[in-house]
């Protein structure tokens, strides 16, 4: 079936993200100022790292919003992230600009794990009003579940090695800025790529 993902994610605190500011200044070797233009650098490189951490792994350390575009309602399909609730489920009309609510209690989702299963109840009815000249009339919003430590007795906890993976792109942004080297177009090999196979959703 063919479908679409926007992921809406707001990373508000990176530092706290990456276990606080002392850990990111013991990591970097630097005093971070408390305000101004150098502060939000520092800022800014660390949701860096954090969002590539997070794309090269499939994981997210916080709760997302994923607004799933669809051709057709599904019977079953599989969405590549962690999910915690349906927020609400539309379609568009021939000829509408806005969309038609559907009772979001006819679909459900399996969610504890990636890939989400997304399903319909066999209570549903497939609205014959869909607009067949849209690439994706229907909208599942959903909320997806930050991964959490499960070693952790918190279910806030950043996975560690998500962490420390995120810490260790964070020094590479800092310090190098680019993967060349020694004035000629040589890779710098990142510990980084070691431990995001750990974590790589397998499907």
């Amino acid at each position: 079936m063919a479908y679409r993902i926007d992921k809406t994610l707001n990373i508000s605190a990176p530092f706290d993200l990456l276990g606080g500011e002392g850990v990111v200044e013991e990591h970097l070797r630097v005093n971070i100022p408390a305000t101004g233009d150098e502060r939000n650098y520092f800022l800014q490189i660390a949701e860096t790292a954090i969002r590539h951490t997070m794309d090269v792994t499939g994981r997210n350390p916080v709760a997302a919003t994923y607004n799933v575009h669809a051709r057709d309602i599904p019977l079953r399909l599989e969405l590549p992230f962690r999910s915690s609730a349906i927020a609400s489920v539309g379609y568009l009309k021939t000829g509408a600009s806005t969309y038609t609510a559907l009772d979001k209690a006819n679909f459900g989702i399996h969610g504890e794990t990636a890939p989400t299963i997304l399903f319909s109840r066999d209570t549903i009815t497939q609205p014959t009003d869909a607009d067949d000249d849209h690439p994706f009339p229907y909208l599942f919003q959903i909320t997806g579940a930050a991964d959490v430590d499960r070693t952790d007795s918190s279910t806030t906890s950043v996975p560690q090695v998500f962490r420390q993976a995120a810490l260790l792109y964070l020094s590479h942004l800092y310090e190098n800025r680019q993967a060349v080297a020694y004035g000629r177009a040589y890779e710098v090999p990142l510990a980084f790529d070691r431990l995001v196979k750990s974590l790589l959703r397998i499907r």
